[in-house]
């Protein structure tokens, strides 16, 4: 019964002892903290590198045991803390590859090393890694206390880009090896290297270094797999790991390239068994780790309590019998011992700490609170499957070469097409080097910038669009500041929004067209010098072309002393012909107000004649892609001319034709003049004089308009008498009407020489 209550109450107490257990381990997940990264970048960086967010765990050859607050708890009881390592080392497999990423260092037992002036600087063949021991595979060192020390250091590389580099012997290696790490670039730790205890050198086959250095962002990318301590080169505990797992020799590879002779391009791995492995490093040296997920997420964890309080078979047994254990403690306990086994057995085991206050935390591309040693596993995993980041001096090249490519391109595009279609072809751009990236390389383990050429991109676009527009706001006001010469403002505005208006071969329209010359203009100059003519000139022309854009109208040209002008185009305009008929009224009144300054200053006064047609005209740019001008062309473009020189005969000074006033009699009123036949033309058109605005004459007009239209009618009729009254009431009325007194004398003439049966009453006109 005693027997009964002593195994009851150890059943309890290791119950009691698994709770605590649970609940520290519990409490070790929970211990965590890090750095707070930008919350874009993290994200942003491993979506355009193309880290994937669910990687596929790989075939695991590595493990790492953690030393974390549940070892310091439950080992503190020991009076040295280095036993229960020393412990654990014991209860592994041969068949277990072993690495520290912790340094047990005290001062009055660590060595320094690469202080000691006693290294030796010979370099032995790489054969001799896996080899029994020999002299010269030992280091010597003095530790603080002036006692000899050996420390066993793995071989010195050599190059392995010598043509028929298998085949040298052991000489021709080592002098290889002199001359590519003279010359080579290696991180050196200038304060030398820290060594761990001598108890933990001695049952250690090599030494390898550990420490690492981040990007200038904190983020742990690349691991350096060789560093040089003053005159020896020693490899990271990863490559180290690695070689020993493959059983092989490790050696550099010299870059080739131009301008890079001094960086290495990679470690070979040449092993009978496993053949030749070679891993790609940065220029710098570096082998880019490629994170399979985040910490915790793909490595097995164990405890150093686990190892240290797990049994081996044989310890089962022999305790089971002393304490009379039950079956049920027996089977726990050798399926402790068959896990630990199944775990390392045949693995790299890295021994590391993840408690916060080790200070072996790293930030990486996953995680800004990573643990060291998981670092260092994965790596070592890396070298073991292959799946390694591979970034090639060679790679930079490509890169630049592809940004420039993207750089032109966008050049090209972004001036000569819409904003949204220059939008679309920079996120084309970055879409593409996306897919590349995550799709092709990233897959295939080829790291390459992600956000830079994004960035670039982005920039370029922005710089350009900007740039464009400025240039472009003011490349326009230039253009419509010219194009403001010729027509009125707001046309130049809806010339600018739609360039097409003016495209050259120009269009058929309906328009009405308008030329205005000074009479007696040739007769007039020969009283002017050339800058008086010229200032007389700017004179007429300024508030006359005014008049034109304020009415809607686009200048043509000047001709000497005409003007041309069309309405219509390049803006449609519905009521083209009664801005012509306004126009020309406004254009007179005008030359009113300037001949009376004139006057005053002694001048000459002007007439002026205005002739306007509407109709079907080629409208549009005309003349060769060197030069062109922007015009109307066509016969109705003809008449118009030909209008403006009636005016001389009828003694008018606005004359149109019936096209016009068939579309502009309900705002204008006119008085019929007469029809002719024009030179050049066969067809005979009515023409008419532009009294005033409005659909009906005033009180005053309105009696001499009438007598002139019944005349005119009389003299159709070859009533010639009746209408030589009608004719002599206009002039009673109005005795300037010099139109009245031309029919008067026409019809006297006619009275003397009948015309006879079949007369149209059109008049032929001599002259333009």
């Amino acid at each position: 019964e005693e027997e009964e209550e002593e195994e009851e109450e150890e059943e309890e107490e290791e119950e009691e002892e698994e709770e605590e257990e649970e609940e520290e381990e519990e409490d070790t997940k929970a211990d965590g903290g890090g750095l707070l990264l930008p919350p874009v970048e993290t994200p942003l960086g491993r979506w355009l590198q193309g880290h994937p967010d669910d990687p596929a765990a790989p075939a695991i050859q590595a493990a790492y045991e953690d030393l974390t607050r549940q070892f310091r708890e439950e080992i503190a009881l020991w009076s040295n803390p280095d036993e229960a390592l020393e412990k654990s080392i014991d209860k592994y497999s041969d068949k277990v590859i072993l690495g520290y990423t912790v340094l047990w260092e005290q001062t009055d037992e660590g060595l320094t090393v690469g202080k000691a002036p006693q290294w030796m600087v010979d370099m032995p063949n790489p054969d001799s890694l896996f080899r029994e021991p020999r002299d010269q595979d030992f280091r010597i060192g003095v530790d603080d206390e002036g006692n000899e020390t050996k420390i066993k250091l793995p071989a010195v590389p050599v190059a392995s880009d010598l043509p028929g580099w298998e085949s040298m012997d052991e000489d021709a290696r080592e002098a290889a090896a002199k001359a590519t790490l003279a010359r080579v670039y290696l991180p050196e730790a200038e304060g030398g290297l820290v060594s761990p205890l001598t108890k933990f050198i001695e049952p250690s086959e090599y030494l390898a270094y550990f420490s690492v250095n981040p990007d200038t962002d904190g983020k742990l990318r690349g691991i350096h797999l060789l560093a040089r301590v003053h005159d020896v080169v020693v490899p990271s505990l990863s490559l180290l790991c690695a070689a020993v797992h493959f059983t092989s020799s490790y050696y550099p590879m010299a870059n080739p390239a131009p301008g890079f002779e001094d960086r290495i391009a990679g470690i070979r791995l040449a092993s009978e068994d496993y053949g030749v492995k070679d891993l790609p490093t940065d220029v710098m040296g570096r082998l880019m780790v490629n994170y399979y997920g985040g910490p915790g997420e793909v490595f097995d964890y164990l405890s150093i309590s686990d190892i240290v309080y797990a049994m081996q078979p044989k310890e089962i047994k022999a305790k089971a019998a002393a304490e009379n254990w039950k079956e049920e403690r027996i089977k726990a306990e050798m399926a402790r011992w068959q896990h630990l086994t199944n775990t390392v057995h045949n693995k790299v085991v890295l021994f590391g700490t993840t408690a916060i206050g080790t200070y072996d935390q790293r930030v990486t591309p996953f995680s800004a609170f990573s643990p060291g040693v998981e670092v260092h596993a994965t790596a070592v995993q890396n070298m073991i499957d292959g799946q390694y980041l591979q970034r090639p001096w060679q790679l930079l090249s490509y890169e630049l070469l592809a940004m420039i490519l993207m750089a032109l391109l966008l050049a090209i595009l972004t001036p000569n097409v819409s904003i949204p279609f220059s939008i679309g072809a920079a996120v084309m751009m970055t879409g593409f080097w996306y897919l590349i990236d995550t799709q092709m390389l990233f897959p295939s383990g080829w790291w390459v910038h992600g956000v830079l050429p994004n960035m670039m991109v982005g920039s370029i676009w922005a710089s350009l669009t900007v740039f464009g527009y400025l240039s472009e706001g003011r490349e326009r006001a230039k253009t419509r500041k010219v194009l403001e010469g010729y027509v009125s403002p707001s046309v130049a505005a809806e010339v600018m929004d739609d360039p097409s208006m003016l495209d050259l071969g120009g269009e058929e329209r309906e328009l009405s067209v308008l030329f205005a010359d000074i009479r007696g203009f040739t007769t007039m100059s020969e009283q002017f010098t050339a800058n008086e003519l010229t200032q007389f000139l700017n004179e007429y022309f300024t508030p006359m072309t005014a008049i034109i854009f304020e009415t809607g109208g686009t200048l043509d040209k000047y001709m000497g002393d005409a003007i041309m002008a069309f309405y219509g185009a390049p803006t449609t305009l519905d009521d083209h012909a009664v801005r012509s008929c306004r126009a020309s009224l406004q254009m007179v009144r005008k030359l009113e107000d300037l001949n009376a300054q004139w006057t005053e200053r002694g001048l000459l006064t002007i007439d002026i004649g205005i002739g306007c047609n509407s109709g079907p005209m080629r409208v549009g740019n005309m003349g060769s892609k060197q030069r062109m001008d922007y015009t109307v062309m066509g016969d109705n473009v003809n008449l118009g001319s030909r209008l403006e020189g009636i005016n001389k005969a009828y003694g008018t000074r606005i004359c149109v034709s019936e096209y016009t006033v068939e579309l502009a009699k309900e705002d204008i009123h006119f008085r019929e003049l007469d029809a002719v036949r024009v030179k050049g033309k066969t067809e005979p058109v009515r023409i008419f004089e532009v009294v005033g605005e409005g659909q009906e004459p005033s009180a005053d007009d309105g009696p001499w308009i009438k007598a002139y239209e019944d005349g005119l009618a009389l003299y159709r009729q070859q009533s010639f008498d009746e209408a030589i009254q009608c004719f002599e009431k206009v002039l009673s009325l109005k005795s300037d009407d010099f139109a009245a007194r031309v029919f008067v004398d026409r019809c006297q003439a006619l009275k003397d020489d009948s015309p006879g049966e079949g007369w149209d009453g059109v008049f032929v006109m001599k002259t333009k």
